[in-house]
């Protein structure tokens, strides 16, 4: 967990060199619901007749949930993507 002080300074190391600016600072930060998977992509479509062991998928970490979070900054890639940060509740 974060505090809005810390999340001020995120990107102090990181010199500005172009306008517009590749990252953004959300103040006052925002109530979001983050989806995992589309959060953090995974490689092929998967599923329950793969090879993943029965244990696995039973105590595995859900990667299909919607959580809630609170978006503090977006921070643009090199091949033109937008990073969220954001921490869940």
């Amino acid at each position: 967990m974060t505090t809005d002080n810390e999340t001020a300074g995120i990107f102090d190391a990181w010199p500005t060199t172009f306008e517009p600016p590749t990252r953004r600072i959300v103040d006052p930060p925002k109530s979001v619901n983050v989806n995992i998977a589309l959060a953090i992509g995974r490689s092929g479509g998967g599923g329950f007749r793969d090879t993943t062991p029965l244990k696995v998928r039973a105590e595995g970490l859900a990667m299909d949930s919607i959580v809630e979070g609170t978006l503090y900054a977006w921070a643009r890639t090199g091949t033109g993507d937008w990073l969220a940060c954001s921490y869940s509740s």
